[in-house]
């Protein structure tokens, strides 16, 4: 990159990945705007390492009338959070390509995803989806959410994850974050 005599416009909503591409350009990155942190509506991070303790705070959340979106490693998760959750309107998602499609997605789910895609709207109480995501869509917040993470993620995936859920710039509504983590 380092031989390009053009002009390279690079846009993130996490530009720490940019930043990394430093070493191989030949001029200076000159950043034209940053996130403004000020505007961040996370208002709670909840960690717990009991699976129990995990299942239960996604069921208090959608009581208490927040939308829920989950992250899951693969997709066998899917099946498990349908049970779970069976009181509740929840859809899985994954990725079109995905050879598994036909086994975990039904006509609901594509409506959902669609609805997502098309009017930015979640429409359903709750979603369970893989990496694919993690990016390109936005979710606009009427109301409180909650990002669940039952995986282990990169920070990059993490922040682009829950970055899905988009606030108005004077909304009184906010993001919860709650992580299933692993102990050794």
């Amino acid at each position: 990159m380092k031989k390009v005599k053009s002009i390279i416009i690079a846009l993130s909503g996490t530009p720490e990945s940019i930043m990394k591409l430093k070493p191989y350009f030949s001029r200076e990155i000159k950043v034209l705007r940053e996130v403004d942190n000020t505007n961040n509506h996370i208002r709670k991070i909840i960690l717990t390492d009991e699976i129990h303790r995990f299942k239960l705070l996604r069921k208090r959340y959608l009581n208490d009338g927040y939308k829920l979106i989950e992250l899951v490693s693969n997709s066998n998760s899917f099946i498990d959070f349908q049970k779970e959750l069976a009181n509740y309107k929840v859809a899985t998602l994954m990725s079109k390509s995905n050879p598994k499609k036909s086994l975990y997605m039904n006509e609901y789910d594509e409506l959902v995803l669609e609805t997502i895609i098309k009017k930015e709207e979640l429409i359903c109480d709750a979603i369970a989806t893989t990496k694919f995501l993690d990016v390109g869509v936005n979710i606009n917040a009427h109301q409180n959410f909650v990002a669940t993470y039952n995986s282990n993620e990169q920070t990059n995936t993490i922040e682009q994850f829950r970055s899905r859920v988009r606030f108005g710039k004077d909304t009184v509504h906010h993001l919860d974050l709650v992580f299933k983590v692993m102990t050794k």
